[in-house]
């Protein structure tokens, strides 16, 4: 059984001289305390309350991404098509063409609410890339983003009738640090920029037929004046089989911790 286990390094500081009165205190960037497996994970309430309140995101060696400004999306079938013409399913898009997805991005933001214009492109292994920027607001800008089929496919997963049967890895090999870095760069796509979001530790498996891998991370609820926050110990697991790289996610609330009051 892999086990992980995290603690908080002790440091003295010495200050000498005067004070300097009215200094914000350094953002507190320490890594979650807890002792975790692949099926569970002991970390106390104390704990959950500290690293929510704190400017920790996510474990050294996370996925990370520089969005130099910008907001990921994923183009989809319902966001190349006109207004009147949308109806199930709705689907993310892949393709190893660049020439597809740039037709795919520019048919996206022609139907949306406004036009932004294409500024810069980029592809990786995971997507092709298309730097949009609004003209009027030129902070607003949206990554336009097609997965590669080499690498996922989401055509299989209906957005308006979710299942846990969520994709296809086409990348190989499936292996422990592939499936790693696949749900690690789910949960940064869809938390980056979620107040208060937390990635634990993530914890790889393998069996004879699938690898998986399991998120611990922590969701937050502000809760209204007069009430306390709400936050929430969550478990997600991707299984992605070895033989057709099909993924199925699956997620649980371990437990609920009240926050701070309002």
């Amino acid at each position: 059984m892999r086990s992980i286990i995290v603690g908080l390094s002790a440091g003295v500081l010495l200050l000498s001289g005067c004070k300097d009165v009215g200094q914000e205190p350094p953002p507190d960037l320490s890594s979650p305390v807890f002792n975790a497996t692949f099926e569970s994970i002991d970390i106390e309430d104390s704990e959950i309350l500290r690293v929510t309140y704190s400017s920790f995101k996510t474990p050294q060696g996370f996925y990370q991404e520089d969005l130099q400004g910008g907001s990921p999306y994923y183009e989809s079938s319902l966001s190349i098509t006109p207004l009147n013409l949308r109806q199930p399913p709705f689907f993310e898009l892949s393709t190893n063409d660049r020439q597809q997805a740039l037709a795919w991005s520019e048919s996206s933001s022609v139907n949306s609410a406004y036009y932004r214009t294409l500024a810069s492109e980029r592809e990786t292994d995971r997507y092709f890339e298309f730097r949009r920027v609004y003209q009027p607001n030129t902070r607003d800008i949206v990554l336009s983003r097609v997965h590669k089929l080499s690498y996922l496919d989401r055509s299989m997963y209906d957005f308006s009738h979710p299942s846990p049967f969520i994709g296809r890895l086409n990348a190989r090999p499936i292996d422990e640090p592939t499936v790693q870095s696949l749900i690690e760069y789910f949960w940064f796509i869809n938390n980056h920029a979620v107040f208060r979001a937390k990635a634990i530790v993530s914890i790889p498996t393998t069996t004879q037929d699938t690898v998986s891998c399991v998120l611990y991370h922590l969701r937050f609820s502000q809760g209204d004046f007069g009430l306390r926050d709400n936050i929430s110990l969550d478990r997600m697991v991707y299984a992605v089989s070895r033989s057709t790289g099909n993924i199925v996610a699956r997620s649980q609330t371990l437990r609920y911790v009240q926050g701070r009051m309002n």
